[in-house]
């Protein structure tokens, strides 16, 4: 029988806060300030320079157009770390050229970071496509847990640390990290924390339901006891992820989700690997997206 692990010390002790420019960067600022002042940690202001930011230039003018976008950006980093929101926590400002996918996890490395924040307009359909999104390019290739302020995000982060925790967990081995990384963080914020497994929504139909339930909530008992947390309430719904999540959280006044997030996929887009920017689009609180190892 495989003893209960002790819930692992957590720590952060630098984060970076992604900025794009958008509206949404104020809450994200908002949010990693507040953490950093319960947390004691560094913090980070971060532009990237992509290739659709001076993509329509002549060659010979690349390099003008990023200079010219390297001194603007600079001075908006500035201009956010002389900021009321800030003030106290002395901000370092970084502007790279790289794509997000590329250059976060070198950055996050470098600077030992533990944490990415990310404001989230939560784009869908052809304006996602098109434009793409900087959130799920962080969680999609951070090794980092990121946390994402979506547009129905209007819950602010307790100067105290966080109260209600919401783990959605699939029981997958990918899913792992992110349970742990919601009991340390319970742990450090003296926290109630929620395990949640969502079974399919035709599962409603299947003649094995009772079992297929009775099996998840011993799943879910097994990994808080692993996860050093075996008061951690389980519950165990039906429906489509997503939404069961969103609403369960605002439900139970959650000031924060965790969950898993998929590698970015090759070819597609799966239902499965969806789910992560489903939750954060809808959720009215913060998410902390852990990606699968």
């Amino acid at each position: 029988m495989t003893s209960p692990q002790s819930v692992p010390e957590f720590c952060i002790r630098n984060l970076v806060v992604l900025v794009d420019g958008t509206a949404e960067t104020r809450a994200a600022v908002a949010a990693a300030a507040t953490v950093a002042r319960w947390s004691h940690a560094g913090v980070h202001l971060l532009y990237f320079i992509q290739s659709r930011d001076y993509a329509m230039g002549v060659p010979q003018t690349y390099a003008g157009i990023v200079a010219e976008l390297r001194h603007r950006h600079k001075a908006e980093l500035i201009e956010i770390a002389a900021s009321e929101t800030l003030r106290g926590l002395e901000p370092r400002i970084h502007v790279e050229r790289s794509e997000i996918a590329e250059g976060l996890g070198a950055f996050t490395r470098d600077n030992a970071i533990d944490l990415v924040v990310v404001g989230s307009a939560g784009k869908a359909g052809l304006v996602k496509w098109f434009e793409g999104s900087a959130a799920e390019d962080a969680f999609r290739n951070a090794d980092t847990p990121v946390m994402v302020l979506g547009p129905n995000a209007v819950a602010a982060v307790s100067p105290q640390g966080f109260r209600r925790i919401l783990c959605a967990t699939d029981l997958s081995a990918g899913s792992r990290p992110a349970a742990a990384y919601a009991m340390a963080l319970g742990g450090r914020c003296h926290a109630s924390v929620t395990l949640l497994y969502v079974m399919p929504d035709d599962a409603k139909r299947s003649e094995r339901r009772d079992v297929m339930i009775a099996g998840a909530a011993s799943a879910l008992r097994r990994w808080a006891a692993l996860n050093g947390s075996s008061g951690a309430e389980q519950v165990v719904s039906e429906g489509v992820p997503a939404k069961v999540i969103s609403e369960l959280a605002a439900d139970m006044k959650a000031d924060l989700i965790v969950a898993g997030a998929k590698r970015m996929p090759a070819l597609g887009i799966t239902g499965a690997w969806a789910t992560a920017y489903a939750v954060m689009r809808e959720a009215h609180c913060p998410t902390v997206l852990v990606r699968e190892p």
